[in-house]
């Protein structure tokens, strides 16, 4: 009367309920970890569970729960583990009201399920993987060039249609190649990741940010006016320069400079129109003094 898939995560070591459903339809997921539940149970020994009768002290000693509907209770429960090779990915269970619900035969038909469900599930996983690496700058793990402006010309259609706004930012670290000269590529190389990880820290779910190309990095704010941008820049360039980055031991203070540009309809005709501009307020924030946001 119930079906479930759990995904492992390994880095957390935490079980996800990514499918669950019974009689009454689909149940929100949630996380735990494999030292708790059924299906913990199956992650950490890798081995099927049939419980033919389910009864208050099983569930103490497996530390697992209900879901879905109470007023019967659960007493036939059968989970088998999701492999890839030898490693388990995930559980995939069945559960009944009625003791003794799956004979030999369920049991091999479910087996069979799982291993065809788990080689579909690494597909999947892998599938998803190769595209992240695909559309990733692999140093700073953001969207590489390429994508960045895949994504962009979509909203720069969107916003054409609908007359919505939308803006540009460009980033520049201020005197990146004193910091290459004089620590080393490596540590250039930690500057840019710290720099792109406290951006993602400040930017919107919708917004894309990707590596434009050496230390710039450039970011697209959908929805958003030359008032809101300058706001968004603003707050990056503030945390950035809130707090020396740490490079192996050293402690190195590090700004930024930011042009920033908006969508017109009336004089932008392609995206280049509005990074254009974007660049050339960039080139004023740096002829400026630096550590500072300049608009076009």
């Amino acid at each position: 009367q119930a079906f479930l898939i759990a995904l492992l995560d390994e880095e957390n070591q935490e079980l996800e309920d990514v499918y669950l459903v019974d009689r009454d339809g689909r149940w929100p997921g949630v996380r735990y970890s494999i030292k708790r539940g059924i299906c913990g149970y199956v992650v950490r020994t890798g081995r099927n569970l049939y419980i033919e009768d389910l009864n208050e002290q099983i569930m103490r000693e497996l530390d697992t729960w209900y879901f879905g509907r109470t007023e019967r209770t659960v007493r036939s429960v059968l989970a088998v583990p999701l492999r890839a090779g030898e490693r388990v990915t995930g559980v995939i269970a069945v559960q009944a009201y009625d003791p003794h619900a799956y004979t030999e035969t369920d049991i091999e038909v479910f087996e069979q399920l799982a291993a065809n469900a788990a080689i579909a599930l690494e597909n999947a996983r892998l599938f998803a993987e190769t595209r992240r690496l695909a559309i990733t700058d692999s140093l700073l793990g953001v969207y590489n060039r390429r994508h960045f402006f895949e994504l962009a010309h979509a909203e720069i259609e969107r916003a054409r249609r609908y007359h919505h706004p939308l803006s540009v930012i460009m980033i520049d670290v201020d005197e990146f190649k004193r910091i290459n000269d004089t620590l080393g590529h490596l540590a250039g190389d930690q500057v840019l990741r710290a720099m792109a990880a406290r951006c993602k820290a400040e930017l919107r779910t919708v917004d894309v940010l990707g590596r434009y190309g050496g230390e710039e990095l450039v970011v697209l704010l959908p929805e958003t006016d030359m008032t809101g941008a300058v706001e968004a820049a603003e707050r990056l360039r503030a945390a950035i320069a809130s707090e020396p980055i740490v490079v192996d031991g050293s402690a190195i203070s590090v700004t930024a400079s930011f042009g920033v540009a908006s969508w017109s309809a009336d004089q932008d005709t392609r995206l280049e129109d509005v990074l254009d501009r974007a660049d050339r307020a960039l080139y004023e924030a740096k002829r400026s003094g630096r550590n500072r946001v300049c608009a076009l």
